[in-house]
């Protein structure tokens, strides 16, 4: 008999475990949790699992062996690495190995939340989500919206523009996934963002807190102007006018190679 699991919490920390696991009990999600990846394989096979959080440094084999393991045997089953090793390589890998997202500790609950709902809702209707395409609302950026984007896996974009500057956007794991939007911070003109760390602040109904990685490094040219006054672009058009940033790109040639070209909305 195939048990219901919500969130399968992989963490050798009793107290990171249980804080965790009092959190989403108060979600009211059914939630079992792991010591190891060896654990987390047996919950795994007898039950219908939709998310697994899982620390990365773990007795024995890592968080991304299971990420590994988990994408390859139960695809449908999304999962969040979260680790204090919170490097620019691990971030990048995290999602480059397929991973929903990445949190680095310390997080604070509103940060935890945020992360799961999305997960959970995304796992809810993955087919249609993975559909999405671009609008075809006028934008400044509307001729080049057939042109490929390069991603940080399915977080976040990237797309080149031939001033040499580069617009930054998010991707398919954000757009009709949110609660209600109270705020956006983005950084300001001359600030730097960096390939794998934080590029936005989503501040939602109810202190849920929702970050945005950056694809690529680069010096800040500019905020959406139009984003401030209508956040709901992130989730009607997130791959043209609800674009977040643009930057003039740093090193570009090496960056570019750990991001993957393709479509928005398309694996």
């Amino acid at each position: 008999m195939t048990h219901r699991c919500d969130v399968l919490v992989v963490e050798d920390e009793l107290v990171v475990r249980e804080a965790a696991r009092k959190i989403l009990l108060e979600e009211n999600l059914a939630v079992a949790m792991a010591n190891d990846v060896d654990e987390a394989v047996a919950i795994l096979e007898g039950t219908s699992c939709r998310l697994v959080l899982t620390d990365l440094m773990l007795p024995g084999a890592s968080g991304f062996d299971l990420l590994g393991l988990t994408r390859k045997r139960w695809p449908s089953t999304e999962v969040v690495v979260i680790t204090g090793y919170a490097t620019v390589d691990h971030a990048v890998m995290t999602f480059r190995e397929g991973a929903f997202d990445f949190v680095p500790k310390p997080f604070d609950i509103g940060e935890l939340l945020g992360v799961v709902r999305r997960a959970l809702r995304f796992s809810a209707d993955r087919p249609a989500l993975l559909a999405l395409a671009p609008s075809t609302s006028e934008d400044e950026v509307a001729d080049e919206r057939n042109d490929s984007c390069y991603f940080l896996g399915r977080h976040s974009w990237a797309r080149l523009h031939t001033d040499g500057s580069a617009t930054l956007g998010v991707a398919e794991t954000f757009p009709r996934l949110l609660d209600k939007i109270e705020q956006l911070e983005l950084p300001a003109p001359e600030e730097h963002s960096r390939q794998g760390q934080l590029l936005a602040r989503i501040l939602a109904q109810g202190e849920i807190v929702y970050r945005v990685w950056s694809p690529l490094s680069g010096t800040v040219l500019a905020a959406n102007p139009r984003i401030s006054h209508s956040i709901d672009l992130i989730d009607r058009d997130p791959c043209g006018a609800g674009w977040l940033i643009r930057i003039i790109p740093h090193d570009l040639d090496r960056e570019l190679e750990l991001l993957d070209r393709r479509r928005f909305g398309l694996e």
